[in-house]
C-alpha cells in the first residue's frame, strides 16, 4: 500500500541541531529504493512528519530512512 506521508522517530540529526521549519529532502531507505522527495517537519526532539510529493510503496514501519540535502545526508530515522 502507498503512502503519502509518515511520522519517524529515533531522530539523529547528523549534520545540525534541528529542522526548524517545513524543508524539502531527497529521501532514501536504502539502496534498492529509489531516491524521492519530500517535505519534512521535525515535530519533536525525536520525531518527524514526512509529507512524499508522490504516493511511495515503499515505505513501512521499522525502515530506516535517510534525509539528504544538497550537502549530503542530514539525518536518519526509523519509520514508525
Amino acid at each position: 500500500m502507498s503512502k503519502n506521508s509518515l511520522v519517524a522517530g529515533g531522530l539523529n540529526l547528523v549534520s545540525r541541531r534541528m529542522i526548524p521549519s517545513p524543508e524539502r529532502f531527497k529521501v532514501t531507505f536504502g539502496f534498492i529504493c529509489p531516491t524521492r522527495w519530500a517535505t519534512v517537519t521535525q515535530i519533536s526532539e525525536n520525531l518527524v512528519y514526512v509529507w512524499f510529493d508522490e504516493p511511495d510503496k515503499y515505505a513501512e514501519s521499522g525502515l530506516t530512512m535517510s534525509l539528504y540535502d544538497d550537502k549530503g545526508r542530514v539525518a536518519k530515522c526509523v519509520i514508525l
